[in-house]
């Protein structure tokens, strides 16, 4: 809205005791204005505040295998109004084999949020030039797996595949994309071949 004002702010903390080990924690703190109706159907413009919270430690714990543990919080709400919150928790997991050419990439996240407005986002580990920044809502758990093969220096052949269940609810997204079932699959496959 024009005229209007907004602030952002993040503070973030490091630590790391030993060379293997490192872990952060991160606040970060958003208010901005935004329309708000209230019980009678009328309009107002009202600052909406926005506090999320992040601790996260990485592990080298052998050569070829990782550790990483998150946790994010999240509390939303318009001023003098009902607030909402989320939080997720994440482990995850990659191990490069010495033997064989083989990386494996392993991740679970439970999550529960009272609302579309308190999700949570996270990082997960995509194919090659991929990634991917989903967005969880509600309650419930996502599995991911990840293998990457290299066959020669030539031929690297990568799949990915990822499952969300959810605990309330029976029908997930809407129109075409509507799936009536309480669990969500994503397969994704990748060959790369160098000439």
């Amino acid at each position: 809205k024009a005229g209007t004002t907004g602030f952002d702010g993040l503070l973030q903390l490091n630590y790391s005791p030993i060379y293997e080990l490192v872990m952060f924690i991160r606040y970060r703190y958003n208010q901005k204005m935004k329309d708000y109706t209230d019980e009678v159907d009328e309009k107002h413009t009202v600052p909406y505040i926005r506090h999320r919270w992040k601790y996260q430690l990485n592990y080298n714990w052998k050569e070829g295998c990782t550790l990483k543990t998150s946790v994010d919080y999240v509390h939303n709400h318009y001023r003098h109004q009902s607030s909402s919150q989320g939080i997720l928790l994440a482990q995850s997991a990659g191990y490069r084999f010495h033997t064989i050419p083989l990386q494996l990439d392993m991740n679970i996240a439970w999550f529960c949020t009272d609302d579309y407005q308190s999700r949570i986002s996270m990082y997960e580990k995509g194919l090659l030039y991929m990634f991917s920044i989903p967005s969880f809502y509600g309650k419930g758990i996502r599995y991911a797996l990840l293998a990457r093969y290299q066959f020669s220096n030539r031929l690297v052949i990568q799949a990915k595949y990822a499952l969300t269940h959810y605990w309330d609810r029976n029908i997930i997204g809407t129109g075409y994309e509507q799936i009536n079932d309480n669990q969500k699959g994503d397969l994704y496959l990748q060959m790369r071949w160098k000439f």
